[in-house]
């Protein structure tokens, strides 16, 4: 009887450990994908500032801080060449980064070639 006892002791026990790692794991999960979801929101916002600045002044050289929703974020140098601009913006929550790169073949209007998020420049 008492070694039924330890036995169902030390399966319990098991159990909750077992189910204490999984609810750290998941909550440590759910905080990455926050963090990275918050990124990426201070990132596009960042390209829609950089694309609506560029439409407005063909002159704009991007290279700065901007604050989105309470998020700072950074517009790259514009790139130029042919008729096609590139912009590219980065934004960190946490230790989540998101990097994007859009490619704009028309100024004013503004025409999206390709927009993607990008491992790193």
């Amino acid at each position: 009887m008492v070694i039924s006892m330890l036995v169902l002791g030390f399966l319990t026990l098991s159990f909750v450990l077992i189910g204490a790692a999984s609810l750290g794991n998941e909550l440590q999960v759910n905080l990455v994908l926050e963090n990275k979801a918050l990124s990426a929101a201070a990132a596009t916002g960042c390209m829609e500032q950089a694309m609506d600045r560029l439409g407005r002044n063909a002159a704009y050289a991007g290279n700065e801080s901007l604050t989105v929703a309470s998020s700072t974020c950074m517009v790259r140098p514009v790139i130029v060449g042919s008729g096609i601009w590139t912009l590219e913006t980065w934004a960190q929550s946490l230790n989540q980064y998101t990097r994007y790169r859009a490619v704009l073949t028309s100024r004013s209007p503004i025409f999206i070639s390709s927009w993607t998020e990008v491992v790193g420049f």
